[in-house]
């Protein structure tokens, strides 16, 4: 909740309020210019933090897109071991073994990082939108009757309210994808799926293998006949 008391002039015995609360911005009592300056900085902080975000978004893209881009190629390399060392146990190293032993705390560490920025740019598109349907709520007639100033600046609202329907601010890396738990889940099944396929493509291995076992040594009685 945000609540700024403010007083149009000192002899005021009953102040006026600019209230964000439970997503309702409300102008009580008359409206002043005051009122209006207080609504303007606050929309100009908010336009503040939003551009900063663009600005990491762009700043940060392409270290983020590799970060994510390695760690899921080494997310399916652990996937591809995990597999090989679950099925081929006979077969596998004690190195392989290590490896997965390894990397499996690593994969939890930085899906732990990435469940952090995932719930920071969520909550920033939740504040981002709470804001959104705040403007959106505000008492249009009451900022109109302010005259020229009232006009601007409920100008000002309607474009920050299409900006931010449009483009709401999240962890975005470029603005290519937006990092998100359907993002993660997404990733995570990928991970499964390709376990699956490598659990069938190993079965069919193990499966030709015994049938030409059995037909080389169904040969070798034959002749031996």
């Amino acid at each position: 909740q945000l609540k700024m008391c403010i007083s149009s002039s000192p002899s005021t015995s009953s102040p006026d309020f600019i209230t964000l609360s439970n997503g309702n911005l409300e102008i009580l009592n008359s409206p002043n210019t005051n009122n209006y300056e207080i609504l303007e900085r606050l929309m100009d902080l908010f336009e503040l933090v939003y551009e900063s975000v663009e600005n990491f978004n762009k700043f940060y893209a392409f270290a983020l897109i590799v970060d994510m881009f390695i760690g899921l190629i080494n997310a399916l390399a652990t996937v591809y071991q995990i597999n090989r060392v679950t099925y081929e146990s006979s077969r596998a190293s004690w190195e392989d073994t290590v490896f997965v032993l390894i990397k499996i705390p690593m994969h939890c560490v930085y899906v732990l990082r990435l469940f952090y920025l995932i719930n920071l740019g969520e909550t920033m598109t939740t504040e981002g939108l709470g804001v959104l349907r705040s403007l959106q709520r505000t008492n249009t007639a009451s900022i109109l009757s302010g005259g020229a100033g009232g006009g601007v600046l409920l100008a000002k609202i309607q474009m920050l309210v299409t900006r931010v329907s449009l483009n709401p601010p999240s962890v975005s890396p470029g603005n290519y994808f937006r990092l998100s738990r359907r993002l993660l889940a997404s990733v995570v099944s990928l991970l499964a799926t390709y376990f699956i396929v490598l659990t069938e493509l190993r079965e069919e291995d193990e499966g030709r293998s015994l049938i030409r076992s059995l037909l080389k040594n169904s040969c070798v009685n034959n002749s031996n006949k």
